[in-house]
């Protein structure tokens, strides 16, 4: 009879304990499905029948992930937190964007859907919509529809025919 052994984490590591049974966003690459749980992320390798797991003891650069977008034209996963900051995933590189997180705003900076189309992601955010530049790694403008002052919450973003189309809860 085998006794059963339980491996413990080396002294200096850290382990997580997130929750990996729940999925709050999902994204499909070219060969791997990213799962965000709300605090990490499990990348689901479609050839290899794999999954892998990434939080912020292996290189996100924080817990609270408020959504989650792939980009096909620059091979991206582009991973936005409640706090505005944002990572993108290339290549087995994680690089940080902190300028939403790190500019100073009167209103949260939750960023609610990423929608991608061509080398740009488009954030709908509490705040507006921010356009980011995933090849350069920058916020390139910053847009607030709305009418007589009143800035509403886009919730989501569509395109077509040559336009952006906001998600507020006025429609």
């Amino acid at each position: 009879l085998t006794p059963f052994l339980r491996a413990q984490t080396a002294v200096g590591e850290w382990s997580d304990h997130l929750v990996y049974s729940t999925s709050v966003d999902v994204a499909v690459g070219n060969g791997e499905i990213f799962s965000s749980t709300g605090s990490s992320l499990m990348v689901y390798n479609r050839q290899f029948d794999e999954v892998k797991r990434l939080s912020k003891i292996n290189g996100l650069s924080e817990t609270g992930i408020a959504a989650i977008g792939w980009s096909g034209p620059t091979q991206t996963l582009i991973v936005a937190y409640t706090s505005g900051n944002i990572d993108f995933i290339a290549d087995n590189t994680i690089t940080n964007l902190p300028d939403i997180a790190r500019k100073n705003m009167s209103i949260d900076k939750i960023i609610n859907k990423i929608r991608c189309l061509g080398d740009y992601c488009y954030l709908a955010c509490n705040f507006g919509i921010a356009v980011l530049d995933i090849s350069g790694n920058e916020v390139l403008d910053t847009w607030r529809p709305g009418v007589d002052g009143y800035y509403p919450v886009i919730n989501d973003i569509a395109f077509g025919g040559g336009y952006v189309y906001a998600a507020t809860d006025q429609g």
